[in-house]
């Protein structure tokens, strides 16, 4: 049995550079010389994140709270390529370059606390050290996959088959098997409203899928192998 729960993020304070996958592995002159580069920000939900001007590239180091990172099609549905929480690192394209991706970024949660990074100091950086890069290819490469496989289920499967593959996903990848995400991130993830994502819940838990009542915080998810079975048949 796996609880989901999807209550608001915890009340701790944002955390440390040092903290960050592949920045923990570099040495203490290179962290110093990086918390001079960084640009320090608070963001309100769906405030739009900007990368840093006159850098080609901008790494946002997610302190506290969230980032969806989305394409916008021309009929204003929103094509999610990243969603990321507290502790994970993700790339803001420069929209100004040529051939950029004309993505946007934004806060998911009320006060989302980054760190912006400039790319190019990111990346001399990291690539200078073995055990960053040892860390950093297959995290890059894992993305690459996410947001391939992202975009694909958006188009070839329907919304209740990508809300069953949602909490697996998001189960497998939690070292306890618990996760915390509202269902408006529920929403976001699948390309979804709240109400859609509420409805299909309902639907999961009369199957006896799930359990998860009205206003609660916690989803159970009773049958990972039907909630598969539901996702891949789409």
């Amino acid at each position: 049995m796996t609880v989901l729960t999807t209550s608001k993020q915890g009340e701790k304070g944002p955390i440390p550079l040092e903290s960050f996958p592949v920045l923990r592995k570099l040495g203490e002159r290179d962290l110093a010389a990086l918390h001079a580069a960084v640009v320090s920000n608070w963001y309100d939900k769906g405030e739009s994140i900007l990368p840093i001007e006159e850098e080609k590239s901008t790494i946002i180091a997610i302190r506290k709270g969230s980032v969806h990172l989305y394409l916008a099609s021309s009929d204003g549905r929103e094509m999610t390529l990243q969603y990321r929480r507290t502790g994970s690192l993700a790339g803001l394209p420069d929209g100004g370059s040529p051939g950029a991706i004309p993505a946007t970024a934004e806060a998911a949660v009320g006060q989302t606390a980054l760190f912006l990074i400039p790319g190019n100091v990111f990346w001399t950086m990291t690539m200078a050290q073995p055990d960053a890069m040892n860390e950093l290819v297959p995290l890059v490469w894992g993305r690459l996959q996410s947001e391939e496989r992202l975009l694909y289920n958006l188009f070839a499967f329907t919304i209740s088959a990508r809300l069953a593959h949602v909490p697996v996903e998001l189960a497998e990848e939690s070292p306890d098997g618990i996760v915390r995400s509202p269902q408006a991130e529920l929403a976001i993830m699948v390309g979804a409203t709240r109400e859609e994502v509420t409805k299909i819940l309902r639907d999961f838990r009369v199957r006896g899928w799930i359990e998860h009542e009205p206003h609660s915080h916690e989803i159970v998810l009773y049958d990972l192998e039907r909630l598969i079975h539901e996702g891949d048949l789409g």
